[in-house]
């Protein structure tokens, strides 16, 4: 995201972000970051534990926000967000859908590149979601 818009979502929320919290995500999901942070701002004015975001990040495909603080209604709406980033053009913030370019990310067809080859979301549920792992007891 360009510093701009960085400074922009720190001045507007300073509460929200550890002062040496990363935002590296492409400027396309800045206005889904801004929405998050209009509501967890109204959330902890209405009394809900404070929230600190440590890290935004792409991964793929997704936007991922580590945080610290808040209770499951936070919880919620960061899982929220980071659901809603899928859908999202990660260059302009238009709808788009998960596609494989450089990696996986999300692009509307205006931005995506050339030789990108669109993928379904739940084909990628193993690789968005981490997989259960089944502990085995000892012998039979």
């Amino acid at each position: 995201m360009r510093d701009e818009l960085v400074r922009e979502l720190r001045a507007a929320h300073p509460a929200l972000f550890a002062p040496d919290a990363r935002i590296s995500c492409r400027d396309g999901w800045h206005g889904l970051l801004s929405s998050l942070c209009r509501y967890l701002d109204s959330l902890v004015a209405a009394g809900t534990p404070a929230v600190q975001i440590r890290e935004v990040k792409q991964k793929f495909g997704k936007l991922r926000i580590r945080a610290v603080g808040g209770d499951a209604t936070t919880v919620a709406l960061l899982e929220a967000c980071e659901a809603a980033s899928v859908y999202m053009c990660e260059t302009c913030g238009q709808p788009g859908e998960l596609v494989l370019a450089r990696g996986v990310e999300v692009a509307c067809p205006a931005c995506r590149s050339a030789g990108a080859v669109p993928l379904e979301a739940a084909a990628l549920a193993g690789i968005l979601q981490p997989t259960p792992v089944v502990a085995h007891g000892g012998g039979r």
